[in-house]
């Protein structure tokens, strides 16, 4: 890899990658009236994705969010490798941003509540009497995913960034494809294998650190010899 734009973008997702469980499925396994693993494998059967499933999973719900919050509170935590990333990454001067198909109830507290000061970009959800509403504030053009990562990695790589991405599922596959280097773990390693794509297999995030790129020339990875 060579580049001499304006530096490095890390991208990670965060159910299952960051979040040591898939947080969202985990709600969802709680606390939703639906059978929402049929409505999933549905979506994916016509060949949609989280911008068809999402809507339908939350569809009704009128679960208080402080119910939500003290489930996350007892069930759920981070990689505990991953504050040692961030710092990594604010040391060597990169762009890290979590790219997630999750919502802003739980990434924002346990992201919190770990004092991490991570940008995120993220599905929202606002709850009141008449049910969960959902808001896709970085829908994809093509109506499939509720957020396409895709398009902050394109916006990245026109601004000259070399990009770092780093995820476990569905929602990882596109932009996995954009990536200059591709970390990648549970069916999103089995997607790269299966579509050639060249990852580096991870299953916390200090294998993520010392597989990253060694410094090169001028101090950069990226530079050619």
């Amino acid at each position: 890899m060579s580049s001499k734009g304006k530096g490095v973008a890390v991208f990670v997702d965060f159910d299952g990658t960051i979040a040591r469980r898939d947080v969202q499925l985990a709600i969802l396994d709680r606390f939703c009236p639906h059978d929402w693993r049929r409505i999933f494998l549905d979506c994916l059967a016509k060949g949609q994705k989280s911008r068809c499933y999402l809507p339908a999973w939350y569809r009704g719900w009128k679960v208080p969010p402080e119910e939500i919050i003290a489930f996350i509170d007892q069930e759920m935590e981070l990689d505990p490798h991953f504050p040692s990333f961030v710092d990594y990454c604010r040391r060597h001067g990169y762009h890290l941003e979590i790219l997630s198909d999750g919502l802003d109830i739980y990434i924002a507290h346990l992201l919190g509540k770990s004092g991490l000061a991570v940008p995120y970009k993220v599905n929202q959800v606002d709850f009141s009497q008449e049910g969960a509403a959902i808001k896709f504030a970085n829908a994809s053009a093509c109506s499939l995913c509720a957020h396409c990562k895709t398009a902050s990695l394109q916006e990245a790589r026109k601004e000259g960034f070399t990009i770092i991405y780093i995820g476990d599922g569905v929602s990882d596959e596109c932009p996995a494809r954009c990536a200059d280097l591709v970390f990648a773990k549970d069916s999103l390693r089995r997607y790269c294998q299966e579509h050639n794509i060249p990852h580096i297999p991870f299953h916390t995030f200090q294998d993520v650190i010392e597989h990253m790129p060694k410094d090169g020339p001028e101090g950069d990875p990226f530079l050619a010899d």
